[in-house]
């Protein structure tokens, strides 16, 4: 299971690298994350597709389990919880916090 949070900041992820990142990071506060999603998957880059709107509204995808009645698309800067762990969508997968 991966637990998906949507950052209220994750415009300002965008152009970082990864010491940017986890350094950008630890200014995030709690109240900037929501919990949207938990997606019955043992990959991050699954739930990170399972998340996006692609032909349709993510929160139909029957993997999902949607927090909201709509939601935006998982992008970078959004965080991702798995087995204990904590991962940053990155330009390119997931930085480990």
């Amino acid at each position: 299971m991966v637990t998906v949070y949507h950052n209220s900041d994750f415009l300002n992820f965008s152009f970082m690298n990864e010491a940017q990142v986890r350094s950008a990071w630890e200014n995030i506060k709690q109240r900037n994350l929501t919990k949207v999603a938990e997606v019955t998957t043992e990959s991050l880059d699954e739930a990170y597709q399972l998340t996006n709107n692609i032909d349709r509204s993510w929160v139909l995808n029957r993997k999902v389990r949607s927090f909201k009645s709509e939601a935006r698309s998982t992008s970078i800067g959004d965080l991702m919880k798995f087995k204990g762990n904590s991962y940053v969508v990155a330009t390119t997968g997931f930085i480990k916090l």
